[in-house]
């Protein structure tokens, strides 16, 4: 089926290796990982319509800095984008 309609998800092990899984596409398949550098991972190009739901998971931490670090970068772009 994964020749036909295409979809195949390889994901890699941590730090090279040769072990990889190849996952096929399957009607009624939901699968979850880390898609993180725990998990390098690809997928291969699809043939059929292929629907796929990415979450961002962010402790209150993580949360901080990313909402500090977008402030800076929209400083940064009203900054260059004024007119002089």
């Amino acid at each position: 089926m994964t020749q036909q309609n295409g979809g195949l998800l390889r994901i890699f092990p941590e730090g090279g290796g040769d072990k990889v899984a190849d996952i096929e596409p399957m009607f009624d398949r939901i699968l979850f990982f880390w898609s993180d550098r725990r998990n390098p991972h690809e997928v291969q190009p699809a043939y059929k319509t292929r629907y796929a739901i990415t979450l961002w998971y962010f402790d209150a931490k993580e949360r901080e800095e990313a909402c500090k670090r977008y402030q800076r970068e929209r400083q940064r772009e009203l900054a260059t984008s004024r007119p002089t």
